[in-house]
């Protein structure tokens, strides 16, 4: 009887424990590891820096990290159950951000995120969505900040950086194919005369822009597209355009994917919000455009313009 009894406790214990053990593996499943590095505007590493991770859906911080002498800093198991966006920044009075490359790659060797974020005067940081892992995979922001009286020559500086590299870029072909040397795209000639494909960099986007501005949105795409291969997160306004020429090309869905974009690089971007909004009232989502109208100040929109190197438009 009393061998009985114990057999009964042991086969019980087993089914209790049994739920809790299959409970780890989820709770497991939503940790990963965050990492980067926090430098001045010429590289020199920030020791004993604090950075802060937000949770943006529940509005809560994670933190303070203190970076180490090497201006490293990393959180070994942060918990994405709690919130799908983040937003990684410093603790450091005296300074702003000037940029922050993000390069975020899963478990399975996809790269979800990778490139530079301009937080702007009003340092509103961008909302990241960090990923599991494993051994493969890394969450990376690096931070480079400056000191408050140099912060608005850095951001110029790095703005201007970004259109040089833009501008030696090589040929390419509409929707963003590398094309081989000595190739051409299709539709565009030699000496022989006919259409000429949109160059990237500086030229080739102000050439963009007329197109639109001349209601050939077609040939505008291609040139919009082309640049942003070569430059897919220095000019926010870029996307802007191309989601107001897929817009008048009938493209919603990919006007609203280039709005998207835009307001991801630069929240405070209030044609974007107001440009996404255009497409959600066609769509008719009338409460998802009511919220992005709310977001729009025409007031500020020759100052973005302005920032963004391009002319505001008279319609």
């Amino acid at each position: 009887m009393r061998r009985t009894r114990r057999t009964f406790l042991a086969i019980a214990a087993v089914f209790v424990l049994a739920p809790a053990a299959s409970r780890t593996p989820a709770y497991a499943d939503a940790i990963t590891r965050v990492k980067g590095v926090v430098t001045d505007i010429q590289g020199k590493p920030m020791p004993k820096v604090k950075v802060w991770l937000e949770a943006v859906d529940i509005k809560k911080k994670v933190g303070p990290l203190m970076t180490g002498k090497d201006g490293t800093y990393v959180i070994a198991a942060l918990d994405t159950s709690v919130a799908k966006k983040w937003k990684v920044y410093p603790d450091l009075p005296g300074y702003k951000v000037v940029k922050e490359y993000a390069e975020i790659v899963d478990y399975q060797k996809d790269e979800r995120f990778k490139g530079d974020l301009i937080p702007g005067s009003k340092q509103e940081f961008p909302e990241l969505t960090f990923v599991l892992i494993g051994d493969e995979g890394h969450n990376l922001v690096n931070i480079v900040v400056a000191k408050d009286a140099d912060f608005l020559a850095a951001v110029q500086a790095e703005r201007k950086k970004k259109e040089g590299a833009a501008t030696e870029a090589s040929a390419v072909a509409p929707g963003g194919t590398t094309l081989p040397a000595g190739t051409q795209p299709a539709g565009a000639t030699g000496a022989s005369g006919g259409a000429e494909a949109p160059k990237v960099g500086g030229e080739g986007l102000k050439k963009a822009k007329e197109l639109a501005d001349a209601g050939r949105h077609a040939e505008a795409i291609e040139g919009y597209k082309a640049y942003l291969v070569k430059d897919p997160t220095g000019n926010p306004a870029v996307y802007f355009y191309l989601g107001k020429s897929l817009f008048a090309t009938e493209d919603d869905a990919g006007a609203a994917q280039a709005y998207r974009k835009a307001i991801q690089l630069m929240p405070d971007m209030k044609w974007a919000h107001f440009g996404l909004g255009n497409v959600l009232l066609k769509e008719g989502n009338n409460t998802a455009a009511e919220e992005e109208k709310k977001q729009n100040c025409k007031d500020a929109a020759e100052e973005f313009e302005k920032e963004a190197n391009l002319q505001p438009d008279n319609d």
